[in-house]
């Protein structure tokens, strides 16, 4: 049997042979059942669309008929026939969930059909909202999954700053009891009172405030740097609040680390300067004034001018280096591949190493570019070099299209990356230079190294390729 089945429980066979006709005449198909036994068997193997029932049935009544389907889960939609027009019958029968209530008169078989119709768009009715509640059910559970898991902040505030409503994630991110805040005043948080000012004067200009910083004091009087995003919907300001402050503190170790990298190239630099170019300088004025102050022999002046040309030679020389370690002239005149190949080249004569360089990298890119990709590699060869005991190296660059990556290998004794940037105690630069230059060019890195396993270092962006050369 189909859905489209009713079900007629009437112990007069007369009556249910009749109304199973009219059921029938009418486009659906009927069965009738003149017992509670026979009637709860068929329901047990079938699904009515509904039951008419009659109200007395031999010893019995419908109640006892509905209550056993209840008990074993049964929940069919039934209308009671009745030969009394009894009015607390029907109170108790509508209590059960009975659609309707059909008195047995005389001439009620023939009205059945249209009763029956409008029984019939009664359930669609119901079975459509039962659908729609059902879909509401699920949006909600789902928005209420999401507003109670988000991770940032879901606020609502009124136009002088009350909290409407706000995600239960305040209570992980700023320990305060949801409850307790909804009322108050979002400004009790905001420790700057000056950026009030600031959000207030953008919202009255353009309405809305995208990734604006402020200082919230937490519920244990802590102070967190947090993003704040906000527009307005009908009258109410909504937004987020993102805890930004881990963020922060990796910025200020990038600053950190921006700024002793320059310190440390600037006393190179003076080293170099003072160490090398310096002395050699020092000793051409000396010669220049000797030349200049002494009556010397031919043979005494053309052995200091000798000299002094060897040492102006000298002096040309180490300012090439110093120039070239500021920024290798190969790399200005013939681009990151050969420069790369010529670091490689020296590293090699001077250490032993085995580096194996891999790249179809045929143009040039935008030098800031270039720069950093020439000393993250020398910054990663270095490291290698002095602390990985590695014999050797593998470096591959990569040009897919419109996306470079670079892969840099050895087979060292690598670390643990993981646990060494979590220490409080960890300083090291080497690292620290190659997270700032790869942000200087809006890269990507990763970092995979484990004691014994050597290391790997990924760094991926999106290349801006140049058919010149161009600063």
């Amino acid at each position: 049997m189909n859905k489209k089945t009713i079900l007629i429980v009437e112990d007069d066979s007369g009556i249910n042979l009749l109304l199973q006709k009219k059921i029938r005449d009418i486009g659906y198909a009927a069965v009738g059942c003149i017992n509670i036994n026979d009637a709860l068997i068929w329901c047990m193997i079938n699904e009515p669309l509904f039951i008419l029932l009659d109200y007395h049935l031999g010893n019995t009544d419908a109640i006892e008929l509905i209550n056993m389907l209840k008990e074993k889960g049964k929940n069919y939609y039934f209308v009671v026939l009745t030969g009394h027009n009894d009015y607390k019958i029907a109170v108790e029968m509508m209590k059960l969930g009975a659609l309707d209530f059909i008195i047995k008169e005389i001439n009620f078989i023939s009205q059945m059909p249209a009763i029956i119709n409008r029984i019939i768009r009664n359930i669609e009715t119901k079975e459509e909202l039962r659908l729609l509640q059902g879909k509401i059910i699920k949006s909600e559970e789902k928005y209420r999954t999401i507003f109670e898991n988000i991770l940032d902040i879901y606020f609502e505030c009124s136009n002088d700053g009350k909290i409407l409503e706000i995600s239960p994630s305040v209570e992980r991110i700023l320990k305060y009891k949801r409850n307790d805040l909804l009322g108050t005043s979002i400004r009790n948080w905001i420790s700057n009172t000056d950026e009030v000012k600031k959000i207030r004067t953008q919202f009255e200009t353009q309405k809305c405030y995208d990734d604006f910083e402020v200082l919230v004091k937490d519920a244990l009087g802590e102070l967190r740097c947090c993003s704040v995003t906000s527009h307005i919907i009908n009258d109410i300001f909504v937004g987020t609040l993102r805890d930004i402050s881990e963020r922060k503190k990796l910025e200020i170790k990038l600053l950190n680390a921006i700024l002793e990298t320059e310190e440390r190239e600037r006393k190179r630099f003076s080293e170099d300067l003072h160490d090398g170019l310096g002395p050699l300088l020092s000793s051409v004025k000396l010669n220049i004034n000797r030349l200049q102050k002494e009556k010397l022999e031919t043979m005494d002046r053309n052995e200091i001018i000798k000299f002094t040309s060897k040492l102006i030679d000298e002096a040309i020389s180490d300012s090439r280096n110093i120039a070239n370690n500021l920024t290798p002239i190969v790399l200005n005149d013939f681009g990151l591949v050969d420069a790369i190949k010529a670091f490689i080249k020296s590293v090699k004569s001077a250490s032993g190493i085995e580096i194996k360089f891999v790249c179809n990298l045929n143009t040039r890119l935008r030098l800031i570019v270039e720069i950093m990709l020439y000393r993250i590699i020398q910054e990663l060869i270095n490291n290698t070099l002095k602390h990985a005991d590695a014999k050797n190296i593998t470096i591959a660059l990569k040009d897919d299209v419109n996306l470079l990556s670079m892969v840099y290998t050895d087979d060292g004794k690598g670390f643990d990356y993981e646990k060494m940037l979590k220490s409080d105690s960890y300083n090291g630069l080497g690292l620290k230079n190659i997270m700032n230059k790869t942000k200087t060019i809006n890269a990507y890195y990763s970092f995979d190294s484990k004691p014994g396993k050597g290391v790997k270092v990924s760094i991926k962006f999106v290349s801006d390729k140049l058919s010149g050369f161009s600063c």
